[in-house]
């Protein structure tokens, strides 16, 4: 599949999408709670038109093809986002999400163990310090 038939199938995707969700928020949710969301999925709708437009009127084909080199470590990163999921309903919200970015970047070779460590401990004490500290909100 051409790199432009691509880019229209995945806006058509996510105007889709974006229009189901829009119409959810719509009918399940108040205006004063669904207020940002439906910003964000407005958004979401306006770039994927831009992207559909883009595309449309393109004149050039490219010869390139649409793959992706790495199946396998696509479905590894898939079977880890699915564990996480469920290992935050278990153990809570700070033992996974750490535990999910360290093997997220060990898996896509992020080796330096200066980076690593850094991400990490910045990630870790960020969201402590924001949520628990400042917004006072107690995470799972």
């Amino acid at each position: 599949m051409k790199l432009k038939n691509v880019d229209v199938i995945i806006s058509l995707i996510f105007i889709s999408i974006g229009i189901s969700l829009y119409r959810y928020m719509l009918n399940n949710h108040s205006v004063e709670v669904s207020r940002f969301p439906r910003a964000l999925i407005v958004l979401l709708i306006f770039c994927s038109g831009i992207l559909l437009i883009k595309s449309l009127v393109s004149k050039v084909e490219s010869k390139e093809k649409f793959k992706i080199d790495n199946l396998k470590l696509v479905f590894i990163f898939i079977l880890f986002m699915l564990a996480y999921i469920i290992l935050i309903n278990f153990i809570g919200y700070y033992i996974p999400t750490l535990l999910f970015i360290g093997i997220t970047m060990k898996l896509f070779s992020i080796n330096k163990i200066k980076s690593y460590l850094a991400v990490l401990f910045a990630f870790g004490i960020t969201i402590y310090v924001v949520f628990d500290t400042l917004l006072n909100v107690p995470l799972p």
